[in-house]
């Protein structure tokens, strides 16, 4: 799957990646690893990515979250990166079949992002919250 991402639209340096030291380096660390914690919803599944509804509503969550919190007045790579891992990893528990406080708990993830999530606490929360009444239309 990384490979594939690497060699796709704006990705591609115009020739094929073959390794991941290739897509490393076309992409750079910080994309591979987004890119990694969203495979987390294809795992095991023979569904292409672009047609996983579950990978996509991650995908879209995710993304919300990093750009909506780089405009806030605190905003940095900590916050955007944070904002990024609320948004991804909370559908989390779609994946593991677990409860999500249990999942989380496995995780280890900080803090207020848990918080975020379980409860919807702080700006992240509050984020979470508006993409999540977005994807229901409220």
């Amino acid at each position: 799957h990384l490979m594939r991402l690497a060699n796709s639209g704006e990705a591609s340096i115009g020739r094929k990646v073959a390794t991941l030291r290739d897509a490393i380096n076309a992409t750079g660390t910080n994309r591979i690893a987004r890119w990694t914690q969203l495979l987390l919803y294809a795992d095991g599944r023979k569904v292409p990515l672009e047609q996983d509804a579950l990978v996509q509503l991650a995908a879209t969550r995710a993304r919300f979250m990093e750009t909506a919190s780089a405009r806030l007045a605190h905003a940095n790579r900590k916050v955007v990166d944070g904002a990024f891992l609320t948004g991804v990893f909370s559908l989390v528990d779609a994946v593991f079949g677990d409860t999500l406080e249990n999942t989380l708990e496995a995780l280890t993830l900080a803090s207020h992002i848990r918080a975020a999530i379980l409860h919807r606490e702080g700006q992240l929360g509050t984020l979470l919250g508006a993409i999540e009444a977005l994807e229901h239309g409220d």
